[in-house]
């Protein structure tokens, strides 16, 4: 069968076999069908990594590996487009070792499962088939029965996890599905693996509801899209009017990503994008702050873990506030070279390494934006919060009602300060914290990322069955690190074991188990650790043998800006030190007698 040269000028000639007319057809329109998703491609740094999610042939995976990428995963379910594309692949022999041929579906919904591919037309070339459903490309449903092919779906969380792309390199993806966009991204941002995309391009319709969903989706999770770009690739009349390949990129500023504690890589791909796709003009996403909206506004607590005891606050701040929170934060990072140190590991395995983290000035933050930090002050010093939370932290803690009486009692004696501690950081690839408790002086803690869909904190207790014997051994992956030599972590999905020593019995199996935040939410930490507790001895080491909060496996993300609000309770004298001692980093605000808030 014969090949027909592509021409791909400046950059070379490639092959494609000419099986019929439409691959013929194919080969032919390179350069004109589609060209921005070749302007996109030519964008690439040549350490870069694709996934293409609905390959067909390969008319841009062959070129892409060829001439743009270090690494391009294609994935095509129809079987007679995957015969293809193997053929192509091997005809452009420089493709091999760069180029991987997958025959799957990607779908969050129907992932692990074997589903139905319904075919538009069964031949090489051919798109529009549909996953899962009989429906047509506008996901309106086909009334006519169609052959269909059964083929097996993985989550893009999955495909990612398998392909072990190097965390400092960039990582891209190419969907074309022809509808289903929306449950293919899902997983993106379940697992918070969106913010290790450098770019991502897609053909959509804002008039299809899931497909405007999918916008609004990345447009909050801080992506942005040139509008110049979708113009010119917008289709003006025809069938498909109204769909256009969209470039998402991540929206920080060429200051910003210079200043990230991040490979050089990553750097220099997303300053090559930003050029060319940094234009907002066109972004629906909300640019102005409003200190009002949500000050006194009702909060909600929802218990998320008995052990140890952890609840969600929602409805903590809106949509509005955290960009603004996460601007300020982000800007700030240029001003500051402020990276901290701090102890990881067990306390009998104790090791201070510098981390993938800096502390920023929130002093500065209070006088670049007053407005800011008038917020910030009424949110997290709201009685009714405070209030909440004191009642939940007493309640999680103290199950038996006549020690909780006499708890309270020594909860509410006189000189007892209650502080609120705010924080503000910035974390990169890398950021690792193992299981641990708060120190004494904190009564509970906030923890709010500000990035929506961003890594956030794993809350850590021992399996019912922690018996290593079980395991096998070889079903763990070693997750490696800079502190490796004195404290071994291996990690699977949810479970994970610590490894404190040669001995079998020094082994121990937690579940990690990731809390997933809507935008806006808090994680709120209770400490059982914290002096005015006064827990038994039995009840204390089921808390802090067997369970604590973790950053855990290490973040993939970008940047993963955060405040971090602690709740501190100690005695005035105590107090006032600490309060005196005050960091540049920090700032407290003394609330009053704990009491006062009961």
């Amino acid at each position: 069968m014969d090949f027909i040269n592509v021409d791909y000028s400046p950059f070379g000639v490639f092959k494609i076999r000419g099986t019929n007319k439409t691959t013929a057809w194919r080969a032919a329109t390179l350069k004109f069908k589609e060209p921005t998703i070749l302007e996109w491609l030519q964008c690439f740094t040549n350490d870069s990594w694709l996934i293409d999610i609905g390959a067909n042939i390969g008319i841009y995976s062959i070129p892409a590996a060829l001439f743009h990428a270090q690494k391009v995963i294609a994935i095509e379910p129809e079987p007679k487009n995957y015969i293809e594309l193997l053929a192509n692949r091997e005809r452009n022999s420089d493709t091999h070792g760069k180029l991987d041929v997958l025959p799957l579906a990607i779908s969050t919904k129907y992932s692990d499962q074997i589903q139905q591919l319904y075919i538009a037309s069964d031949e090489p070339g051919k798109s529009q088939h549909q996953l899962g459903k009989n429906q047509d490309y506008m996901l309106n449903p086909h009334h006519k029965d169609r052959l269909y092919k059964s083929v097996y779906y993985i989550s893009l969380e999955q495909l990612i996890s398998s392909i072990h792309a190097p965390n400092d390199a960039p990582l891209h993806i190419k969907l074309d599905v022809d509808g289903i966009e929306e449950d293919v991204c899902e997983s993106l941002f379940s697992s918070s693996l969106i913010h290790r995309i450098s770019s991502i391009q897609v053909e959509l319709n804002p008039l299809i509801h899931s497909h405007k969903a999918l916008i609004n989706k990345l447009y909050s999770a801080g992506f942005i899209c040139s509008y110049e770009q979708v113009e010119k690739a917008i289709r003006k009349d025809g069938p498909y009017i109204g769909f256009a390949e969209h470039v998402f990129i991540p929206s920080f500023t060429p200051e910003q990503i210079s200043a990230f504690l991040i490979s050089d890589a990553i750097k220099k791909q997303h300053l090559k994008l930003y050029a060319k796709y940094g234009n907002e003009s066109g972004n629906e996403s909300h640019k102005t702050f409003v200190t009002n909206e949500f000050i006194n506004r009702e909060t909600k607590l929802l218990e998320f873990s008995k052990v140890p005891p952890v609840a969600i606050v929602s409805d903590l701040l809106s949509p509005k506030q955290v960009k603004q929170a996460r601007k300020l934060l982000l800007n700030q990072i240029t001003d500051s070279n402020n990276i901290i140190e701090f102890n990881v590991g067990t306390p009998q395995y104790q090791k201070s390494v510098k981390s993938c983290r800096i502390s920023l000035n929130s002093n500065q933050i209070q006088a670049s934006n007053p407005e800011y930090y008038e917020f910030i002050t009424n949110t997290f010093t709201d009685p009714k919060l405070i209030k909440e939370i004191i009642l939940y932290s007493n309640f999680s803690l103290v199950n038996n009602p006549k020690k909780r009486s006499a708890y309270n009692k020594e909860f509410t004696k006189p000189n007892y300060l209650l502080t609120c501690r705010i924080r503000h950081f910035v974390d990169f690839p890398g950021q690792y914290l193992t299981r641990h408790n708060d120190s004494t002086i904190t009564l509970c803690a906030l923890i709010i990322p500000v990035l929506p869909f961003s890594t956030s904190t794993s809350i850590i207790s021992e399996t019912e069955s922690a018996s290593f014997s079980r395991i096998n051994p070889q079903g763990f992956t070693k997750y490696p690190s800079h502190y490796a030599n004195y404290h071994a972590i291996n990690y699977k999905k949810e479970i994970y074991i610590e490894d404190h020593g040669n001995e079998s019995n020094n082994l121990k199996l937690f579940r990690n188990k990731k809390v997933q935040l809507d935008e806006g939410q808090a994680i709120l930490l209770v400490n059982p650790e914290c002096d005015l507790f006064n827990l038994d001895s039995n009840s204390l080491s089921i808390y802090k043998n067997n369970s604590g909060h973790a950053l855990f496996p290490p973040i993939t993300d970008i940047a993963r800006p955060l405040i971090l609000v602690d709740y501190l309770l100690r005695e005035r004298k105590v107090m006032h030190n600490l309060i005196n001692n005050i960091k540049q980093n920090e700032f407290l605000i003394n609330l009053g007698e704990i009491s006062d808030f009961l």
